[in-house]
């Protein structure tokens, strides 16, 4: 059992979770302090991580959690913090249309990101972040899937959505475009899902997809 502690706009809140905690690539964005101590009666540690900087937990921590409910209060949280903006230090603006955000998060999420807020003084001044070149639904799919993970539709668009993902190096969401591909292959997208497998190697689809296209041809 772990017990986290958190700080955030509406104050302390402690949270018991089952699961495991391990800190991602982006160094520094958050300072903690871990102490581990043998249980008295039982072989298990228990382990208390007292975080900092209530943006950075989200942004900072993977948590593997054992039971549905509590990655639905993490996702829903996070949703919450996305939609209402609070504390947000970042405005991404994408063909005109603006998306406030939390750098610390979307860092967390992609090396292009954090490469970006870290390395451009223009940025990092002016707290905006000007993308050309990505409709903006898919933009908004890319913010979303960064903060909660959560199902999304991007029906006719899964390609164009991988190369955005793959763009900002957001491993995850190409991951995920790619299993949505094999569950949603059809007659009319098969040839495409095709080439697009061949073309980066990915055989399983490569090979589910011409099944269909042979089917139907």
């Amino acid at each position: 059992m772990v017990s986290v502690i958190r700080i955030d706009s509406s104050g302390w809140k402690q949270l018991p979770l089952k699961g495991e905690f391990s800190f991602s690539r982006t160094q520094g964005f958050l300072n903690g302090l871990i102490q581990t101590h043998n249980s008295s009666d039982s072989d298990c540690k228990q382990q208390h991580y007292s975080l900092v900087q209530g943006l950075c937990l989200y942004a900072q921590l993977v948590i593997q959690l054992d039971e549905p409910q509590e990655a639905a209060f993490y996702r829903a949280d996070l949703r919450n913090l996305l939609q209402s903006g609070t504390l947000s230090d970042c405005q991404i603006v994408c063909q005109g249309k603006e998306f406030p955000v939390h750098r610390a998060i979307l860092a967390a999420q992609s090396p292009v990101f954090a490469a970006m807020f870290q390395n451009s003084m223009k940025e990092t001044s002016s707290g905006i972040c000007k993308i050309d070149g990505i409709p903006v639904d898919l933009m908004q799919i890319v913010i979303q899937f960064a903060y909660t993970r959560a199902p999304f539709q991007a029906d006719g668009k899964l390609v164009e959505l991988w190369n955005v993902a793959d763009k900002y190096d957001m491993q995850d969401l190409c991951a995920e475009c790619v299993r949505m591909m094999m569950d949603s292959i059809r007659a009319e997208n098969a040839l495409a899902y095709f080439d697009f497998a061949r073309e980066h190697n990915f055989l399983p689809l490569q090979k589910a997809a011409a099944k269909v296209f042979w089917q139907q041809s």
